[in-house]
C-alpha cells in the first residue's frame, strides 16, 4: 500500500525522475513547484534569447527572425546597400552553410561597423522589425512572472516595453559600459535588465561575433565579474535558446555554470531540438535542468502564465537526495 503522501501519480513522477532526472515535460506540475520556490526566494533570473523575440510580430504578421535567418537577412541588406561585395557575401554564406554563425556575424560586423555604425544600426533595426514589432503575450507574461532580474542577448527592447506596460514602471537597463549600480540593484532586489550584447539604441556596443563577445566578456573585467556574480548567486532560466545556439554555448562556458552538483539552472526548449543525451549532458556537466515542449510555441506563453500563477501549496513529493535541485 502506498503512503498517503505518495499516491499513484506522484509515485510515477518519482519513477520518471529516477529514470531521467535531467529531462522534464512542460506540463509537469513539479517543474513549476521548483521554479516558483526559487522565484519566491527572489533568486530566479530570466535569460532571454532570440526565440523569445520571435514570439512578437508586427501588424503585417511578420516576426523578428531567429539568429541564423537574422544573419542571412543582415547580409542581404548589406549587399543591397553596397556595404558588402557579392564575392565577400558568397564567402559569408559558405560560413553559414557550414554552421559557423559567430564567424559569419563577425565578418558582417567587421565589414560594416568601421564604415558606419549608423548603417549597422539601420540594418539591425530593419531586420529585427525594431520599429514595428509589438510585444507578444509571452513577453507580457514573462514581465509579470516575478523574475528578480532579466538578462538578454537580444538587440530589441521588447522585454523592457512589456515590463512598462504590465508593471507601470520603467525597467532599468544596464550595458557593458554602465555597470556601476547593477549589483546594488541586485542586492536591493530591484528588477533590471542587463543587455549582454547591447541593443539597437546603442549601436556602438553591439556584439555580433566571437571577437566582440570576447572583448565584452573577457577584456572588460567589471562586466565579467557582474555576469559571474549574477549567474553564480542565482538560478537562471534560459528561454529562447536552441540546443546548439552559439550564444548559449558561450554562456555555458562561464565558470559559475559548471557547478554540476547544484542542478539549479533551467532551460526551456523545443523537444525537437533537444535530444535526450544532450539534456543528460547539460544536467550532469553544467547543472541545467531541461524542460521541453512539443509543437507550437504557444507553450512558451502558457509556461510563463503558469509560472506566474500564485502558489497553492501542493503536497511536494519527497525526492531522493541525489535528485534534489
Amino acid at each position: 500500500m502506498l503512503p498517503r503522501c505518495c499516491g499513484p501519480i506522484r509515485l510515477r513522477r518519482l519513477i520518471d525522475l529516477v529514470a531521467a532526472p535531467y529531462l522534464h515535460d512542460v506540463g509537469d506540475p513539479w517543474v513549476y513547484e521548483q521554479l516558483r520556490a526559487v522565484r519566491d526566494r527572489h533568486d530566479l533570473i530570466l535569460f532571454a534569447g532570440a526565440g523569445l523575440s520571435a514570439q512578437a510580430r508586427n501588424q503585417d504578421g511578420q516576426r523578428p527572425p531567429l539568429w541564423r535567418p537574422c544573419i542571412e537577412q543582415m547580409l542581404a541588406w548589406c549587399e543591397t546597400e553596397g556595404l558588402i561585395a557579392s564575392s565577400h557575401g558568397d564567402e559569408i554564406r559558405e560560413l553559414l552553410a557550414l554552421g559557423f554563425l559567430p564567424e559569419a556575424a563577425q565578418e558582417i560586423e567587421d565589414a560594416v561597423k568601421p564604415v558606419s555604425v549608423g548603417a549597422l544600426q539601420r540594418c539591425l533595426a530593419e531586420v529585427l522589425l525594431y520599429d514595428s514589432a509589438e510585444t507578444s503575450l509571452a513577453h507580457r507574461r514573462a514581465a509579470r512572472a516575478g523574475f528578480r532580474a532579466f538578462i538578454t542577448t537580444n538587440y530589441d527592447d521588447l522585454l523592457e516595453t512589456a515590463y512598462v506596460r504590465t508593471q507601470r514602471k520603467v525597467l532599468p537597463k544596464y550595458y557593458e559600459d554602465t555597470l556601476d549600480n547593477v549589483l546594488d540593484s541586485w542586492r536591493s532586489r530591484q528588477p533590471f535588465i542587463l543587455k549582454m550584447h547591447g541593443d539597437v539604441s546603442r549601436p556602438g556596443l553591439l556584439v555580433l561575433g566571437n571577437r566582440s563577445y570576447e572583448r565584452a566578456i573577457h577584456t572588460n573585467g567589471a562586466f565579467s565579474r557582474v555576469v559571474e556574480t549574477l549567474i553564480g548567486a542565482s538560478s537562471i532560466l534560459f528561454v529562447g535558446y536552441g540546443a546548439g545556439d552559439p550564444n548559449l554555448e558561450g554562456l555555458l562556458t562561464r565558470g559559475a555554470l559548471f557547478d554540476g552538483r547544484s542542478k539549479r539552472h533551467w532551460l526551456l526548449a523545443p523537444a525537437a531540438s533537444m535530444p535526450a543525451l544532450r539534456a543528460k549532458r547539460l544536467w550532469a556537466d553544467k547543472g541545467i535542468n531541461v524542460v521541453t515542449y512539443k509543437g507550437s510555441h504557444v507553450h512558451v506563453e502558457r509556461f510563463f502564465q503558469r509560472l506566474g500563477a500564485p502558489v497553492t501549496s501542493p503536497a511536494t513529493l519527497r525526492i531522493p537526495a541525489a535528485l534534489v535541485i
